[in-house]
């Protein structure tokens, strides 16, 4: 049966209300964890990757209520609420929030870059205060706002799409306003994933050449050593993480970025299609802290602490409590398990960059001295 707007078949609009309920859930629960964990870090060391994740954390916990709220009611009930107010608070909600989760990720891209590639200077000029940090955030919400409300302004119309439940600007260029809007609009997120792209890429390559240069001193201070899985574990786990975040955006947002690109060359889509790219650009939000539960061992520790936590409470003692305090578990001063606390992986490639750079030069160094002698 082909698909339509008009007349959304009822098993989709449950099928699609129950699935969105559910991420839903998951998206507040994940955020609200990750939250919590980080705000008790940033008590005992406030680093920028930290400072970035609680505020990447606290847009994506917006995002849920304030976008899948309005969608949930239309497929609970006899139709879209609201009118074209209501329609117009929703878009904005959508661009404004997704535009700034999707700029925090791609400046915390960089951020790791930076700490590896530039070690140096990413130490003496990057501060989790600093001045450029806030007209960092003035710029972006400056951005955010001016791209939602541009499609209030009749620039890009917002229109309701299939089956029915979300508002957004329109894909199709009709006019020849509409088009320089979709055209902008596909450059930014174009040139998001493309920085965040790159970005996870130089990283793990510089990773993985810190990893093959800690082996090989490794192996020049004790040639009998046998190398075993701990050695270069945090070289590895950064690698991981640049690569699951990488297929993570791009699965989310390549579809989106190809019904925009469609929409722009004037060819036919399937609305259910256009569907499932939204739905695809939405799941950011909720995949992003559950990412740090996978591959951070650290936030894992933290997430199952908190559950366990609360259904202890929950169930008035009757469930066991954990065994380790939070400090603990995030490795706060003085605690027994005190590790690093931002991510151990970063920080100790950020280590290797600094030994490694200062083992250059101290080579170039000498090569100088004995060809002067």
């Amino acid at each position: 049966k082909q698909w339509s707007f008009d007349d959304p078949p009822i098993a989709l609009k449950l099928a699609s209300g129950t699935t969105l309920f559910i991420v839903g859930v998951l998206g507040i629960v994940g955020n609200t964890l990750v939250i919590l964990t980080i705000l008790r870090i940033l008590q005992y060391r406030k680093t920028l990757p930290n400072v970035l994740i609680r505020n990447l954390a606290l847009v994506d916990l917006c995002a849920i209520p304030f976008t899948y709220t309005p969608a949930l009611i239309s497929y609970f009930s006899n139709g879209y609420k609201g009118g074209k107010v209501a329609c117009n608070v929703h878009s904005f909600s959508i661009l404004f929030l997704n535009y700034t989760s999707l700029a925090i990720v791609t400046f915390m891209s960089v951020d790791r870059y930076l700490a590896l590639a530039q070690p140096f200077c990413y130490e003496k000029h990057l501060a989790p205060d600093g001045i450029w940090l806030k007209v960092l955030y003035v710029f972006i919400f400056g951005i955010a706002v001016l791209m939602a409300v541009l499609p209030m302004t009749g620039i890009a119309q917002n229109v309701l799409h299939y089956p029915g439940s979300y508002c957004l600007f329109t894909l199709k260029s009709v006019t020849n306003a509409s088009l320089a809007y979709n055209s902008v609009t596909f450059v930014i997120l174009v040139g998001f994933i493309l920085t965040i792209t790159l970005c996870n890429l130089s990283v793990t390559a510089v990773a993985y050449k810190l990893y093959c240069g800690a082996q090989q001193m490794r192996y020049l201070q004790d040639p009998g050593r046998v190398k075993g899985k701990v050695e270069g574990r945090e070289e590895i786990a950064l690698i991981r993480l640049s690569i699951v975040l990488m297929v993570l955006y791009l699965c989310c947002w390549i579809p989106f970025l190809i019904r925009l690109m469609l929409g722009l060359i004037g060819r036919p889509f399937s609305p259910f299609l256009d569907f499932l790219s939204a739905r695809a650009a939405s799941l950011h939000s909720i995949l992003n802290p559950w990412m740090y539960a996978v591959l951070r061992r650290q936030y894992r520790e933290a997430f199952t602490f908190l559950i366990q936590q609360t259904f202890s409470v929950l169930s008035c003692g009757l469930l066991r409590r954990p065994s380790s305090t939070f400090d603990e578990i995030i490795g706060a001063p003085g605690s027994k398990k005190d590790f690093v606390v931002e991510s151990g992986s970063r920080k100790s490639c950020e280590q290797h960059a600094v030994l490694m750079k200062k083992e250059n030069e101290h080579t170039d160094l000498s090569k100088r001295e004995e060809g002067e002698s």
